[in-house]
């Protein structure tokens, strides 16, 4: 579960606007591995807290990805409005 959770949080840094919902299912699993870990002696608590931080750095990342795509598209709604108050 910890590795799933790693794999997911890297596509999610890698590929932000492809992947953009594998940060969930990273954080979850992330979260899943270090809670299970402190269960049993598993010994791949390290991996889990590795893909929780993953995960976060690829919301970050996601988001910031998000709110550019939102403002260009404001932006260019701007733009082509102005284009029109100008036709002679």
């Amino acid at each position: 579960m910890a590795i799933v959770g790693l794999v997911l949080g890297i596509l999610a840094i890698v590929l932000p606007y492809v992947f953009w919902y594998s940060w969930y299912f990273a954080f979850a699993l992330g979260i899943a591995g270090i809670v299970l870990s402190a269960k049993s002696l598993n010994t791949q608590k390290g991996i889990a807290i590795a893909g929780l931080v993953i995960s976060i750095i690829g919301t970050v990342i996601g988001l910031y990805w998000l709110v550019c795509a939102v403002e260009c598209g404001s932006a260019a709604g701007a733009l082509s409005g102005a284009a029109r108050s100008l036709s002679f």
